[in-house]
């Protein structure tokens, strides 16, 4: 027998996805009955299952309807921040083409708690099969909130408690992972697209005494990263010494190289004071 079901999707009508909930990743059975085009039509083995999947359809409409018409790339680039910071992880997995693997050792050699390779429709996140069942979703996230259409491998350290603040990106407020040393307010300043997030400390500034004018900034430093970003030697803490309109960026070994130097620099002003008699 044929049966015509307008609000079925292409895929559940070519016999690809459950009649019920859309999902095609789930055991599903025949139901006996064909599309207009001759298709056999499925729905899931499992009654409580497809029960659940209605359900999250139900809460979020738009990524059911773009999972089922639309392929991952098209669905990724309709995706706020703040759809990715809220729907459920599974549901996203499944929007974007991304599958999950347990791995014994791979990442912590590095430090790492998860990493992605891939693209959207074909990626592949692995984690630490040691990883706190509590931290899993913040790092799957991570990881997701930086996947694009275009291949590409990034990892999520495991070396620090982890800290979510909120953040305004594109007039959405996400929870984004903070290093603790950050100090700067992510909801203050909405940045345009996620690779604008930055993180940064206060500013510290060197003062300089003139003869006859007010002390004036000669030098500041701050520590800054751009986890976000698409530069990988820039998302690491990097320090930042700034004079006038230059900028110099430095690694924590080359920062404290270059205080030392400072430290060698200040005792020779000082010598110098002393021998203009101005100290000892």
């Amino acid at each position: 027998m044929q049966i015509t079901v307008p609000t079925l999707s292409s895929l559940q009508l070519d016999g690809l996805a459950c009649v019920g909930c859309g999902a095609d990743d789930t055991e599903q059975q025949p139901t006996g009955d064909r599309s207009p085009s001759g298709a056999q039509l499925f729905r899931c083995t499992d009654a409580d299952v497809c029960r659940a999947q209605r359900s999250v359809n139900a809460q979020f409409p738009r990524l059911a309807a773009l999972r089922a018409e639309s392929a991952p790339a098209t669905a990724w680039r309709s995706l706020s921040l703040g759809d990715v910071s809220t729907i459920p992880v599974a549901e996203l997995l499944k929007t974007l083409g991304v599958r999950v693997v347990e791995v014994d050792g791979e990442l912590s050699d590095d430090g790492a708690a998860g990493a992605l390779s891939g693209r959207v429709g074909e990626a592949t996140i692995r984690i630490e099969r040691s990883l706190p069942q509590a931290d899993r979703e913040r790092v799957v996230r991570a990881l997701l909130a930086r996947i694009s259409p275009a291949a590409q491998q990034y990892t999520v350290k495991a070396d620090r408690p982890v800290r979510m603040v909120p953040a305004r990106v594109d007039g959405h407020t996400v929870l984004i992972d903070c290093p603790a040393w950050c100090t700067f307010d992510h909801v203050a300043e909405d940045a345009l697209f996620l690779d604008d997030v930055y993180h940064s400390t206060d500013t510290v500034t060197l003062m300089a005494p003139r003869v006859g004018a007010e002390d004036a900034p000669l030098v500041n430093a701050r520590l800054n990263a751009d986890t976000f970003g698409s530069d990988e030697a820039t998302r690491r803490p990097l320090l930042i010494i700034a004079h006038e309109d230059e900028a110099l960026y430095m690694t924590p070994e080359q920062a404290g190289v270059f205080a030392d130097g400072l430290v060698a620099f200040a005792e020779s002003v000082r010598a110098l004071a002393a021998q203009a008699g101005g100290v000892r």
